[in-house]
C-alpha cells in the first residue's frame, strides 16, 4: 500500500518496521513444489459370479470304513463306475474321476469341495463290509445351501454290487430331476456282465 518499511536509526543504521508473520518451512515447500494432478477416482465395476449349472454334479470318492483295507478297490471302483455311467448323459455335467479323486481321504467339508469344483450338488458315500454283506450309506447335498436333497442306506450282498451301481445312478438322476432320453435310461440300466465275480475283478483291475 506504498508505506515505508525501512526506518533510519541514527548512528546505528537501518531497521525493518513492517509486521512480520512466521511461516512454517514445510508450508513454503508445499507452495513452491508443483503438486501432481489428482488421478480421477475409477468408477466401480459391477462384478458377477456365475452360478453353477443346476444339473452339475460331483461324485466324491466313497469312503471305505471297513476294518479291511483290501476292500478299498470296492469303494474306489464303485465311485468311478457311477461317474462313468453318469458322465455321458446330455443334461448332466459330472466332474471327472481325476478331478474328484484329488480329494480322496482329505478332511474337507463336502460343501466346500463342491464350491471348489464349481458344481451345484455333490454325492457322498460310505461302505461297510461285514462278511458277505455290504452296508452302503449315501447322500446328495445341495452345495449352495448345504441341504440334504436325498439320503439312503442300502443293505446288499457282495453279489449285488453291480445292481447297486445301477440303482444309485438312477436315484441320483431322479432326485436331480435330470431329463433323460429313452436311450439314456436304457444305458443306465445296462449290465455289461451278469457274473458278480467278473464285476469285482473288473473293479480290482480298474
Amino acid at each position: 500500500n506504498g508505506g515505508s518499511y525501512i526506518e533510519t536509526v541514527p548512528k546505528r543504521g537501518y531497521r525493518f518496521t513492517a509486521d512480520v508473520i512466521g511461516i512454517c518451512p514445510a508450508s513454503i515447500e508445499r507452495v513452491m513444489t508443483p503438486q501432481p494432478a489428482e488421478a480421477p477416482t475409477p468408477s466401480p465395476v459391477a462384478t458377477t459370479t456365475a452360478e453353477p449349472d443346476e444339473n452339475s454334479l460331483a461324485v466324491l470318492p466313497f469312503e471305505n470304513v471297513s476294518a479291511d483295507p483290501n476292500f478299498e478297490y470296492l469303494s474306489d471302483g464303485l465311485t468311478e463306475s457311477i461317474i462313468n455311467g453318469l458322465s455321458p448323459l446330455q443334461n448332466l455335467r459330472v466332474s471327472a474321476c481325476n478331478t474328484v479323486f484329488r480329494y480322496k481321504a482329505k478332511e474337507m467339508d463336502p460343501q466346500e469341495i463342491g464350491r471348489k469344483l464349481g458344481v451345484r450338488s455333490v454325492v457322498t458315500g460310505r461302505i461297510v463290509h461285514l462278511g458277505e454283506r455290504l452296508i452302503f450309506s449315501t447322500e446328495l447335498i445341495d452345495v449352495t445351501h448345504g441341504w440334504q436333497m436325498w439320503g439312503e442306506q442300502y443293505h446288499r450282498g457282495m453279489s449285488d454290487v453291480l445292481a447297486l451301481q445301477q440303482e444309485l445312478s438312477a436315484a441320483i438322476c431322479s432326485h436331480l430331476k435330470a431329463r433323460l432320453s429313452r436311450e439314456e435310461r436304457k444305458r443306465l440300466g445296462k449290465y455289461y456282465t451278469e457274473d458278480p465275480e467278473a464285476y469285482h475283478l473288473y473293479l480290482k483291475g480298474r
